[in-house]
């Protein structure tokens, strides 16, 4: 009998061993997609190929703007298909990877930030307070940063970094017109104080040296973008008056918003029935108030939702510059986009300033485009899920933001500091 027991007691020992260890390989293999895949100098084909799945099932049900690349001679099958057969021919690292699907979206023109979140975009997306990514886990997060933290080391930045640096504002002054013009290449995201200072800066010197302003000059062309609380922290809020800004904005409840929505929605974030967390609330298109006409576009791309809320942007002077009565002036052309294009609508809309040049390259409305993480890879891919009307009521995203005043041959500041001169 005691001998019995020692085989029962043996055997038992050795079943709960085999237990453990599948319940130890089954975590392992339930936790494929945890594997820091970014380290491996060859990804599995198979794991490339479900990201590369996840992507166009996810771009399909979620880009509202198939229709406008269809219609441009776009031809989405064909450019999956393509791409597809090339990774299943391929042995990537994570670089690699990336920029096959980089190059894969540039064939759709980027159009509407569709675009891949490059690493020096990456932390705004990953470690924001505002909910920029619409699929994220704390474990789909976990496999980003270590993917991006690669990606830093493969792809370095410090080119874009020094460019940016050297894209500082420039400034110029006109002594006869006491005119004092400052040029934006960018609205960089981690920029504004700095720029903030120099423009307070700039406008105490000027006044010093010219005896007062009469005129400010605001050079955007060639700028593509960044942050649009950039111009509104440094540029609108310290230059002074407070504006309230009323923009329609369009958009529809497609699959990754809904799951959004109905996420916060448990947690109490919404007051209303269908928003997300940049803070536009939306209505259902039936409510759209009759007295207007709807934009054409918004029937094209089957928008169902609509926002047409206020926006204050807020006076931040302080009493530092005293620009009452000082005439304001927006240079724009085709390069301006994104953030810069914001701008652009903004001064457009409220009259904040006159624009002079060439219309925009547009999609400046609804803010930060929104992204998704790729299951595998941790990859960010990115796009528009808004749509607003310009001043004639075509699609921003399109036709941009058109100037006060046009010019075709002649510079747009050239023309600026004659319209200066025959008012003065």
């Amino acid at each position: 009998m005691k001998r019995v027991f020692c085989l029962k007691t043996k055997t038992v020992k050795l079943f709960l061993l085999v237990v453990m260890l599948c319940i130890f390989l089954s975590s392992c293999g339930n936790q494929k997609n945890k594997v820091v895949v970014s380290d491996l100098e060859v990804i599995p084909p198979e794991l490339l190929l479900e990201d590369y799945d996840e992507f166009w099932k996810e771009f399909r049900n979620n880009y509202i703007f198939i229709p406008i690349l269809e219609e441009n001679g776009i031809e989405i099958d064909s450019i999956e298909k393509k791409y597809r057969e090339t990774l299943e021919k391929s042995e990537l690292d994570i670089k690699g990877f990336y920029s096959l699907l980089e190059k894969m979206l540039g064939e759709m023109s980027n159009f509407a930030h569709l675009q891949m979140v490059y690493p020096g975009w990456a932390q705004y997306y990953i470690d924001s307070e505002y909910d920029w990514l619409l699929n994220e886990t704390p474990e789909k997060l976990d496999v980003c940063r270590a993917t991006y933290n690669k990606l830093q080391e493969l792809m370095p930045d410090e080119e874009r970094s020094e460019q940016i640096n050297l894209m500082r504002p420039q400034v110029s002054h006109y002594y006869d017109t006491k005119t004092v013009c400052i040029r934006y290449m960018t609205f960089s995201y981690d920029e504004g104080d700095r720029d903030k200072g120099l423009l307070l800066d700039a406008l105490s010197n000027a006044y010093d040296q010219m005896g007062g302003i009469d005129n400010i000059i605001i050079d955007i062309r060639g700028n593509g973008g960044g942050n649009t609380e950039y111009w509104r922290g440094s540029i609108v809020g310290p230059l002074g008056g407070q504006s309230g800004w009323n923009i329609e904005i369009f958009t529809k409840d497609v699959p990754l918003l809904v799951e959004e929505i109905e996420k916060e929605s448990k947690e109490g974030t919404f007051e209303s029935e269908f928003t997300f967390s940049r803070g536009y609330g939306y209505k259902p298109i039936s409510e759209y108030p009759k007295d207007r006409t709807l934009p054409p576009f918004v029937e094209q791309l089957g928008l169902n939702y609509y926002s047409d809320e206020e926006e204050t942007i807020k006076d931040t002077s302080e009493g530092d510059i005293d620009t009452d009565g000082i005439n304001k002036y927006v240079l724009i052309d085709g390069y301006v986009y994104s953030a810069a294009d914001n701008f652009a609508m903004f001064c457009k809309d409220t009259g904040w300033a006159t624009l002079i040049g060439r219309p925009t390259s547009g999609d400046g409305a609804g803010g930060m485009p929104l992204g998704v993480i790729l299951e595998n890879t941790g990859i960010i891919f990115r796009f528009s899920v808004t749509a607003s009307p310009n001043d004639a009521g075509e699609l921003n995203t399109i036709k941009g933001t058109n100037p006060d005043v046009f010019t075709l041959k002649e510079d747009a500041l050239t023309k600026c500091l004659s319209i200066i001169s025959s008012d003065g």
